[in-house]
């Protein structure tokens, strides 16, 4: 979090320890955050990095299924899943 940024200004108000963390958290998620568009975001790195794929070379194999494992476990985060979202 960049220091002087809205949402540091936003932590600044809440006393550290007890629930202050899950109430931060929750005011952080109603003031900024915008599920739709990381959906997007993280379903266009998806689709890049398979893209990507077809020049990438074999040694690299492990760092592709660790970003598509990152990117997968962020939209399962969001709530979306291969049920929901299967082609």
């Amino acid at each position: 979090m960049e220091k002087g940024s809205p949402a540091a200004e936003l932590i600044k108000r809440f006393p550290p320890g007890g629930d202050s963390y899950e109430k931060a958290l929750k005011q952080l998620k109603v003031r900024f955050a915008r599920e739709e568009l990381l959906i997007q975001v993280y379903v266009r790195d998806l689709l890049a990095l398979v893209l990507q794929k077809q020049n990438c070379p074999k040694n690299s194999l492990r760092k592709l299924f660790d970003q598509l494992e990152s990117k997968l476990r962020s939209l399962e985060l969001l709530g979306v899943t291969r049920e929901k979202y299967a082609a």
